[in-house]
Order: structure tokens, then sequence, then C-alpha cells
């Protein structure tokens, strides 16, 4: 629109400046464009799938790696406890020694004397 309007500003008759369209090369032009335009929408395409992919992948990966944190978590949490219940049945085992010292030499020697063996 532009031209027209700087070739009528000019002095010029657009019908006699302007060539006419050639029907089959401006065929060509459209589906050339079409064709391009095509290729470019299939691109998006596979770029949005590809990204979709990785989305998943990294989703997948978080996952794994939360499950690792969460059994890590329970290993520590089960060795935490298997050391609590060695030191209670070790407390237990001295006070249970310390009992039967005791009672043996209380029994043995009576009252005044107590001498523990180690």
């Amino acid at each position: 629109m532009n031209k027209y309007a700087e070739l009528l500003a000019q002095g010029w008759d657009p019908a006699v400046v302007t060539r006419p369209v050639d029907p089959k090369l401006e065929k060509m032009r459209l589906a050339y464009e079409k064709e391009m335009k095509d290729k470019e929408m299939e691109m998006k395409r596979m770029e949005l799938q590809l990204e979709k992919q990785r989305d998943e992948t990294r989703e997948k990966e978080r996952e794994l790696c939360d499950k690792e944190l969460e059994a890590e978590k329970e290993r520590t949490d089960l060795r935490e406890k298997e050391i609590e219940a060695e030191k209670e049945r070790k407390e237990k085992e001295v006070e249970e020694r310390q009992k039967s010292t005791f009672t043996v030499y209380l029994y043995l020697y009576g009252p005044l004397i107590y001498l523990p063996l180690l």
C-alpha cells in the first residue's frame, strides 16, 4: 500500500509501473511459504516434545534421588536404633553384673565387706 501511495505522490501511474503477477509463480511462492511454515511448526512440536521428555527425565531422577535419600535416612535411623539397643544392653549387663557381684559378696562375706570383681 505504501508503494502505491509513493508512486501516486511521484506522479506515476501505478497501472503502468506495476507488473502483473504470474499465477504459477505466485502459487509456487505460496506453496513454498506454506511448506516452510509447516516445517517450522514441526520443529516447534519436536522441541516441545523433547522438552517434555527432558522434564520427565528430570522428574524421574528427582524421584530416584528422593527415594535414595529416604533409604539412607532409614538406614541411619536403623543404625542409631541398633547403637542405642546395644548401649542399653551393655548398661543392663553391667547393672546385672554389679547386682550379682554385690549379692555374692554380701552372701559370702556379710554386709560389711564389698569387693566387686572386675
